[in-house]
């Protein structure tokens, strides 16, 4: 199991790119710990074969983790940063609204793990964590295309526990 960071988004206002990266870099993580889960892998096998389902996560792991590398690699021309700056700030990842979006986040994650194990609890704050994080994602694959296959294997997760759990 991958390590659990402190805040999954950091909102670092001087430098609100690397805050977005960061977050972007602990995405996989975050949903690998909650898709290891063992109450997890139950809805999972009650809807399709866990390997297939953890077969396209570790396959959108992959394609993002490249996409990062590669926007690394071309954030380091400053036009390019600044052109990714505006469009971060065009979509609210900026500012007071990163910082209010980091702590909405972050929030519902420190619940999501603090409750584990009251199953009721854990299940609510977690489509609330996942509803919250489709919103992010959702902005920011406009700005990073390569997010919406992470983005659609987090969205078939969320509807097998809504199927489950219903």
């Amino acid at each position: 199991m991958p390590p659990v960071r402190e805040q999954l988004l950091n909102p670092n206002l001087d430098n609100p790119i690397d805050s977005v990266l960061e977050f972007l870099d602990g995405i996989p993580d975050c949903l690998q710990e909650i898709f290891e889960y063992h109450e997890f892998i139950q809805i999972c096998e009650d809807s399709m074969e866990p390997e297939l389902f953890m077969g396209a996560f570790y396959e959108a792991k992959e394609v993002l983790q490249s996409e990062l590398k590669l926007l690394r690699g071309l954030l380091q021309d400053e036009r390019t940063r600044t052109h990714f700056l505006q469009r971060l700030a065009s979509i609210g990842f900026t500012g007071q609204s990163l910082k209010m979006k980091a702590w909405i986040l972050n929030q519902y994650d420190k619940a999501r793990r603090r409750t584990r194990e009251i199953y009721e609890e854990f299940m609510k704050n977690l489509r609330i964590f996942l509803k919250q994080l489709n919103v992010f994602l959702d902005s920011l694959s406009e700005v990073i295309p390569s997010l919406h296959a992470m983005k659609e294997v987090k969205d078939t997760g969320e509807i097998m526990i809504d199927a489950y759990t219903v």
